[in-house]
């Protein structure tokens, strides 16, 4: 700092007043924080009751003071003007400050220009935070550090308690860690679970996150069938070694109790059935109950090493084997998600499907008909549509009853799925009336699967009671996208008229829209 700008610091302005307004009012005077109002000649014109008290001596109370002679050191005092000079608006430092019993105190001093007084101006506003009372927090902190002084030289007399807490502390920690992981696992596993549309879609997640939780392991996913009868392998991950991917429920010891079944050795006697032709695997059978009911079975499998410095031969077992409650947590997780998707498959199946031939309901089949003909019309391909009748259905019931003639509509359901593409939608339009959705398809082609269809039908023997029925014969009409209509109506129309003249000219024939007068 050169001295002509130490002049110009220290050297006040000429024609100051000697003491500002009272704007400040109480909140002035009242403030904690010494307070001091300096005026262009740096003199200190006004203070509050605290600077009062703590700063000015009695001789500067009853005017004004110069404001230098606050500071301990004159270099403090021009270096707190420069830097308010160079930043412009205000500065904080922590300064030594004189008190009026000839002490030096510490303060942190904030000091900003001042223009809010017309009487004052460029004068400055000093505020002035007495730092002594840290002094009592430091003795504070010091008699908590001597008393931590003594807690450790007692744990280092007590080393070795200290050694069990801590490594309590860090297997209370791991296990926190581990139980963290495994709940966030059960949660975003439950999360896929719930977004899956099918079982089949459910499995390989199931396996995935098994592996994740139980990485000491390999297993299988069973699944009851629709008969109940048996358990299927519906997903295997790591290498599991399986005797049979099939087998009854009560093979399983899980199964049969309907609880947790371990067995730590080759046991002809607690082993489970499935597993007797296996040997030399700690493995976990855990039943997947649902209401009550078992759906499913989890099947987890550790191959032992004879060799193996981790296994118990006392216990036979090695020490990470599953954990019983988290495995019971993650089979309910599962068997309440694997419902759920059964119960929406069931659901959907009876939304779509008619409940007699299993066919795709009049419903679905006004949905199919408009995405198939969007789709026809996008590709500039055709759509054949089959009407089918049973012909003299009336007089089949009315000769062998209407439970024979739902056994005969069962039949020709089974038959007409076996009788089409994988892409073709089979559909009951009502009562002995089925529709044949025939994507991508010539009229020469459908006309000769119509016939395929037609000749099938009279051969076909349905059992009734043990004795077999009636044959029936099938009249059907064609029509033909786009050359029959733009809408799945007016397809069927064409259709209906061409069923109507296959029956008028005889039955049990083939006509299409090109017969039609």
């Amino acid at each position: 700092m050169t001295t002509r700008r130490l002049d110009e610091i220290r050297r006040p302005p000429e024609g100051a007043g000697s003491e500002t307004s009272s704007f400040l009012g109480t909140a002035f005077d009242c403030s904690p924080l010494a307070t001091l109002i300096i005026d262009q000649r740096r003199r200190i014109v006004r203070w509050n009751k605290k600077a009062g008290e703590t700063l000015l001596p009695p001789t500067g109370r009853t005017g004004s003071f110069p404001f230098q002679d606050l500071f301990q050191a004159r270099d403090d005092f021009d270096f707190l003007l420069f830097t308010l000079l160079q930043q412009g608006t205000a500065v904080e430092r922590e300064l030594s400050l004189k008190t009026p019993d000839g002490r030096n105190s510490p303060y942190r001093i904030t000091l900003q220009t001042f223009d809010d007084d017309p009487e004052i101006p460029e004068g400055l506003l000093c505020y002035a935070r007495d730092l002594q009372e840290n002094r009592e927090a430091l003795n504070m902190v010091a008699e908590i550090q001597a008393r931590l002084e003594a807690e450790i030289e007692e744990r280092r007399q007590t080393e070795g308690a200290l050694q069990q807490t801590t490594a309590r502390l860090q297997e209370m920690v791991y296990d926190y860690g581990n139980r963290n992981r495994e709940a966030t696992l059960l949660s975003e596993m439950g999360e896929f679970l719930q977004a899956c549309q099918t079982p089949e879609e459910a499995y390989p997640l199931i396996g995935r996150f098994a592996a994740d939780l139980f990485p000491a392991t390999s297993g299988a996913l069973f699944m009851l069938d629709s008969q109940e009868e048996t358990l299927e392998l519906q997903h295997r991950w790591g290498e599991p070694v399986l005797e049979a991917t099939a087998f009854p429920p009560h093979d399983c010891w899980a199964a049969r109790r309907g609880k947790l079944h371990q067995v730590q050795e080759k046991d002809s006697i607690m082993g489970c059935r499935h597993m007797a032709g296996v040997g030399g695997f700690f493995y976990i059978c855990a039943p997947l109950i649902n209401q009550g009911q078992t759906i499913g079975l989890l099947h987890l499998q550790q191959k032992t090493e004879e060799d193996s410095p981790n296994s118990d031969e006392f216990l036979g077992s090695p020490p990470d084997l599953p954990p019983e409650k988290l495995l019971a947590t993650f089979t309910d997780h599962i068997a309440l998600a694997l419902a759920n998707q059964r119960l929406k498959q069931e659901l959907r199946h009876m939304a779509v499907r008619d409940p007699l031939t299993g066919l795709y309901n009049r419903r679905h089949m006004e949905e199919s008909l408009v995405r198939e003909i969007h789709r026809a019309r996008r590709k500039n391909s055709s759509l054949g549509i089959l009407m089918i009748d049973i012909d003299h259905f009336k007089n089949f019931n009315d000769v062998h009853g209407h439970e024979a003639g739902d056994c005969l509509l069962k039949s020709l359901g089974r038959f007409f799925k076996n009788s089409i593409r994988s892409d073709d939608i089979p559909c009951r339009f009502g009562g002995e009336e089925f529709i044949l959705i025939l994507p991508e398809i010539t009229l020469e082609n459908a006309c000769s699967r119509a016939e395929t269809i037609r000749r099938g039908a009279a051969q076909l023997q349905v059992d009734y009671q043990g004795s077999p029925l009636d044959r029936v014969t099938l009249s059907l009409g064609i029509s033909l996208f786009p050359q029959d209509g733009a809408t799945w109506e007016a397809l069927l129309r064409r259709a209906d008229k061409a069923l109507y003249l296959a029956k008028e000219t005889g039955r049990n024939r083939v006509k299409t829209t090109r017969d039609l007068p």
